[in-house]
């Protein structure tokens, strides 16, 4: 069973997608001893950081949850290894990891295909110079564009992103992260990369 499931009492999903932690012991911080860690929603920024780190898997993890919950690393590293765990527990539950089947599928309601592009609504509207971003429309690559913009890593991605929504890096990272994985999947739908089987989908 997951420890989501095992300390529901503590956990309080918002309507935004945040939640609150009620922690076993207070947490000393640079803000006082907090009793309560809000955890907000990974943006893209969030993973493109997470990927340039140094360090193995659980110190880029621990990074990460440390940023979403607005306290230092050195703050979580006397956390309660528990309710650490639990933290990135709720980052994977948000991200969406481990789900069967492919994101287009699940989030085809906020998506509106053609032949030449696709139009995502944003489930967080970003604010940009120009406005408020509440969709973001994906044109199809030409294979120029794929052959210059190769690479297999997260930051390679958003760059033809960038290239294909005309909205540059710093747009971009704004956006929550699952809308972003999002996008990179339909990106890779136009190059007619198999999505993954729904079977087992929940």
């Amino acid at each position: 069973m997951s420890l989501i499931a095992t300390q529901a009492d503590r956990l309080d999903w918002q309507e935004d997608g945040t939640v609150i932690l009620t922690l076993r012991q207070p947490l000393a911080t640079s803000r006082g001893d907090l009793s309560k860690l809000t955890v907000r929603r990974p943006l893209l920024a969030d993973l493109l950081a997470n990927e340039k780190a140094v360090g193995d898997d659980i110190v880029k993890t621990a990074m990460t949850v440390a940023a979403l919950c607005s306290v230092t690393l050195g703050e979580l590293d006397v956390f309660d290894g528990g309710d650490s765990m639990l933290l990135a527990e709720i980052m994977t539950q948000m991200l969406e990891h481990g789900e069967e089947g492919s994101l287009l599928d699940r989030y085809a309601d906020r998506l509106t295909v053609t032949d030449f592009d696709a139009a995502l609504t944003l489930r967080t509207p970003v604010q940009s110079n120009s406005g408020l971003i509440e969709q973001i429309v994906v044109r199809r690559p030409t294979l120029k564009e794929v052959r210059t913009n190769q690479g297999s890593t997260l930051a390679a991605s958003v760059k033809l992103l960038a290239i294909l929504t005309g909205f540059g890096p710093n747009v971009l990272g704004k956006l929550d992260a699952l809308d972003g994985k999002i996008l990179s999947e339909q990106v890779s739908d136009f190059l007619g990369k198999p999505r993954k089987s729904n079977a087992g989908a929940r």
